[in-house]
């Protein structure tokens, strides 16, 4: 059997919570989109090309959706 090399990225951010420096380790050259949690504060991030931000707790509104009349049978 051949032995496999694989190559790991450090990726290093800071919490926008807490301000904490941290360094997420991944395969791949550039984090897109991830959701991570500060292993400090337990914030929940998003890391969106690169760059962190906080993620809030809200969801956001549903979009009205405008209600259909019903046929009233006669």
């Amino acid at each position: 059997m051949r032995p496999v090399k694989l190559d790991f990225f450090d990726h290093p951010f800071t919490c926008p919570l807490c301000k904490e420096h941290i360094v997420y380790t991944s395969m791949h050259t550039v984090i897109l989109d991830s959701r991570r949690k500060c292993p400090s504060c337990q914030g929940e991030l998003l890391i969106h090309e690169g760059t962190a931000a906080a993620v809030s707790g809200r969801k956001p509104p549903k979009a009205s959706n405008p209600t259909i009349p019903k046929r009233s049978r006669k």
